[in-house]
């Protein structure tokens, strides 16, 4: 009987030990969770991380909306959605070139990567892919162009933009990517607003 129980002894230690190794990881998980990504507004503004702090997508979008409704009529119209497109325009071109690149992008999203990572369904940056004739620059005429097009793109049967188009917008922005390819047309730019050499 003695040997019997003694010889349970080891294998009774090392179901201990293995269900002791399986907690402390699974805390560890917990105490180490994934940063959130970093998300952006239709005109390419970063909406949290660095000096933005972790809101919730939904939170920080519907911010941007009240900021881009001008008259806080509760719509963003066409007009509305365009002035924020230019005044975005110019807060990235922090070196005042007059066309945006992958490097003054850079540059400009540096503090708000703080403490954020690239969103899952990110394969085509919402700035860089408005270079229409792939020459690593974005022109302002190509952006305005591209707010155009997004603004057509979410806008409701009367003509505007309203607060029920946020959920579907950072759905869109956490949705896995099928694919790391950028869509076509945007095979030069990175996710991240990397491209080739710029000019």
């Amino acid at each position: 009987m003695a040997r019997s129980f003694s010889s349970k002894l080891p294998l009774a230690a090392a179901l201990l030990l293995a269900a002791g190794l399986s907690a402390c990881a699974h805390h560890g998980r917990h105490r180490h969770p994934s940063p959130p990504p970093l998300f952006y507004s239709p005109n390419g503004e970063p909406l949290n991380g660095g000096p933005l702090d972790h809101p919730s997508c939904e939170t920080a979008m519907a911010g941007w909306f009240g900021r881009v409704d001008a008259n806080h009529d509760g719509r963003i119209d066409r007009n509305e959605f365009l002035a924020d497109a230019r005044a975005q325009f110019a807060r990235m071109d922090v070196e005042h070139f007059g066309y945006l690149t992958s490097e003054e992008l850079d540059r400009y999203r540096a503090p708000y990567r703080k403490g954020t990572r690239m969103p899952p369904g990110g394969g085509r940056d919402p700035v860089m892919s408005a270079d229409a004739d792939l020459d690593f620059k974005v022109t302002p005429e190509e952006f305005m162009a591209q707010a155009s097009e997004t603004f057509n793109r979410l806008a409701g049967s009367d003509g505007t933009i309203g607060r029920d188009t946020l959920p579907s917008l950072c759905k869109a922005q956490a949705a896995p990517s099928s694919s790391d390819s950028p869509p076509p047309g945007q095979g030069r730019h990175r996710r991240d607003g990397g491209s080739g050499p710029s000019r």
